[in-house]
């Protein structure tokens, strides 16, 4: 057994969104991060903010992405493309484990507010830390940054999975 088996990663939306959109930047590696991940038996976790975030994003990154195309985004398109997003989180729901949130989470957010002000970001953190994740897995430079946890880029997460073949 190597050392990354067992590990805790609660991944961030951004990485969420580069694993489902592969015309974003970090595809490749998100993909490679959620593969590894349960080729490992890591858990792999998501923030209850993170889930509707990544549905509405999918959708809208979609549309935009038609839209510049010259497409008309009509009912049938949208609605394959609620299909698309409900896929995508559907297939979330069966990779990850949801750390749901309380008063307690919105206090630490608030709180952490004079060290960080990205609310959303604030969130995350409360997640990571309820849920005693060994890493936050995020391509936000500032979250990483300015994170309470231990926090790894993807590129970063994917080196430490796999530091133990």
């Amino acid at each position: 057994m190597s050392d990354s088996d067992g590990l805790v990663l609660l991944l961030d939306t951004n990485v969420w969104l580069d694993n489902y959109l592969g015309w974003r930047k970090g595809h490749d590696v998100a993909a490679s991060v959620v593969k590894e991940c349960l080729f490992r038996g890591c858990t792999i976790l998501y923030a209850t903010n993170s889930i509707k975030d990544v549905f509405y994003l999918i959708g809208r990154s979609a549309k935009s992405i038609y839209r510049r195309e010259g497409r008309v985004v009509d009912d049938a398109l949208a609605a394959s493309i609620n299909e698309l997003s409900w896929g995508c989180i559907n297939n979330m729901r069966e990779l990850a484990t949801a750390v749901g949130a309380d008063q307690s989470d919105v206090w630490f957010a608030a709180k952490y507010r004079s060290v960080n002000q990205d609310f959303e970001d604030n969130l995350i953190l409360a997640a990571a830390k309820r849920a005693n994740a060994d890493y936050l897995v995020t391509s936000d430079a500032q979250l990483l940054r300015k994170a309470s946890v231990p926090a790894l880029m993807p590129s970063d997460a994917l080196q430490v999975l796999r530091a133990n073949v």
